[in-house]
């Protein structure tokens, strides 16, 4: 993740670098009425909510670093920046592995205000057109005044959000009116969201408001509240999900039905979610997965470890709430919650199966490992993990009575529980993970803090005729580059040095271009770079 960049007054004044040269910054906000397109070359600074309006298309190219203003007293007179798709309008943000597209907060991690990094803009809310249980058939989506969600098309399509990052959101402007990282409301399954991340947001993770929009390949991590939230009978499809809960977050799923106090409320909440991998701090003080308020589902595959209870289920309506897929088959989809024997369960503080008492339905069973099916896990003092491996061992519990999913166009049939098997699906474009299968990850109380570049700054400056660039790594890269541009945005000078640890450093540029010339006095930016992040200082050469 390019968390490096300091909205500094000086950088504001000039250009803004991405990591393939210079950047204009684009201001962005109030209405998109007519076609947009934000393109990689620019950096797109939001400064107040965006609207994108029925029968309009804002397509974000791959590459492409959206920010939001941050403010320290955001209120309803004063509402943190967001991006709003409203119904019929569509977003098709398309990014790369190689590419990704990010949202995140202005604030650079070493500013004072950045705290936990929660909440420091809004997030990205999407509405549609699909069925939802509010009375009518329609609401008002959380977060916001007056922006409406809900109708009668499961198909509808909202766009699509593919290698999209969104760091940092859930700015709460009111008691309970908090924005999600990324909320789905009444989106249909006609829209596309995979490889897609939610990290560092004060609210949940992802929100489902109703509809029925598939996710698969997201990852949700050291979010303030639930991972992923499904409500007002959302119907979707999730497989391949992760959920990394910081010390303070709260249940990898809260998953509701009732609306206006119906248990038993229409359409019934049935996520139907599987290989799905949750790793918390051991004996984690909130459960693992919630389901509640008359919700089905069906819920296989799963690797859960560390939680309070496991799974907890209360406020049952007429649902059928069972280990047994032929309970489940006779009472029909919707009308099931249905979760697997199977399910992987390690590092609990309570009890497994959570008021399950309540439906009346005996002894329910699970895999209950003392090891979390082969995953590396570390913790340190605070109880926060360290180290993880994200995939199981080949061959051990993960890869033992494995359930079978729904044969669909949308699930696909694998050979292990969790949301990984010996490949990593993070692999290149995460910003939390790196591009290898064993990652050294820092938490301070959700204070993400790896893959961390600090600029220190220059030595002297002005300088004649010689200059020492000081940063820190916060991890060892293979490759770390060094290039200085002119104010025409042209590369005066480039290096790179190879095999630099962890640790402070200093490249020494004497102030000439690549043929050893002299270049002329006057004010110089300098960019720090590896492979997934920069970072950008200035200098004065004085002759």
């Amino acid at each position: 993740m390019k968390q490096g960049i300091q909205l500094t007054k000086v950088l504001m004044s000039f250009l803004f670098f991405i990591s393939i040269g210079f950047a204009q910054v684009v201001t962005v906000e109030g209405d998109i009425t007519a076609d947009a397109t934000w393109t990689s070359d620019n950096t797109y600074y939001l400064n107040n909510q965006l609207f994108v309006k029925d029968g309009v298309t804002l397509t974000i190219e791959a590459g492409t670093e959206i920010l939001g203003r941050y403010d320290a007293n955001y209120s309803a007179d004063n509402p943190a920046p967001c991006v709003v798709v409203e119904q019929g309008g569509m977003i098709m943000a398309e990014g790369t592995a190689d590419a990704p597209i990010t949202f995140r907060s202005e604030l650079d991690p070493d500013d004072a205000n950045y705290g936990n990094g929660r909440g420091l803009w809004g997030g990205l809310i999407v509405n549609g057109y699909a069925p939802i249980s509010n009375t009518g058939g329609v609401s008002n989506v959380e977060g916001l005044t007056s922006v409406q969600y809900g109708g009668t098309n499961p198909d509808d399509n909202s766009g699509v959000l593919r290698y999209v990052r969104v760091w940092n959101g859930g700015s709460s402007i009111a008691p309970d009116n908090e924005i999600n990282g990324i909320t789905l409301a009444g989106v249909g399954r006609g829209t596309t969201v995979e490889y897609c991340e939610v990290a560092l947001n004060l609210d949940d993770g992802f929100e489902m408001f109703g509809g029925t929009v598939d996710l698969r390949y997201c990852s949700a991590v050291a979010v303030g509240d639930d991972a992923f939230d499904t409500d007002n009978g959302y119907q979707g499809r999730g497989q391949f999900l992760l959920v990394v809960r910081a010390d303070d977050s709260d249940k990898a799923h809260e998953m509701d039905n009732a609306t206006n106090g119906d248990l038993d409320s229409q359409p019934r909440s049935h996520p139907h979610f599987a290989n799905v991998t949750v790793i918390s701090s051991p004996s984690h003080g909130e459960d693992g997965l919630r389901l509640r308020e008359g919700t089905g589902g069906d819920f296989r595959n799963y690797i859960l470890h560390g939680a309070n209870d496991g799974v907890r289920n209360d406020e049952n309506g007429s649902e059928v709430v069972t280990q047994d897929l032929s309970e489940a088959a006779t009472a029909g989809h919707p009308d099931y919650l249905y979760i697997s024997s199977s399910m992987v369960m390690n590092g609990l503080g309570g009890d497994p199966w959570d008021d399950f008492d309540e439906a009346g339905d005996g002894t329910w069973t699970g895999t209950y490992v003392s090891e979390s099916a082969g995953l590396s896990i570390s913790v340190d003092a605070d109880g926060m993990p360290e180290m993880l491996d994200v995939t199981p061992t080949v061959g051990g519990i993960a890869y033992e009575g494995v359930d079978d999913v729904i044969e669909d166009d949308f699930f696909e049939q694998v050979n292990y529980k969790g949301a990984f098997g010996s490949a990593n699906w993070l692999e290149g474009w995460s910003g939390i993970m790196d591009a290898v299968t064993m990652l050294n990850v820092e938490y301070n109380h959700g204070h993400v803090i790896s893959d961390k570049i600090s600029l220190l700054g220059n030595y002297p400056n002005p300088f004649n005729p010689s200059t020492e660039i000081a940063f820190e790594l916060g991890k060892s890269y293979e490759i770390v580059n060094l290039k200085v541009f002119n104010l025409m945005g042209q590369t005066v000078f480039e290096t790179s040095i190879k095999n630099l640890n962890a640790g402070s450093h200093k490249i020494t540029w004497e102030g000439s271009d690549m043929s050893g010339a002299l270049v002329p006095s006057g004010l110089y930016l300098y960019q720090i770079s590896t492979e997934t992040k920069f970072v950008i200082g200035k200098m004065t050469l004085l002759k």
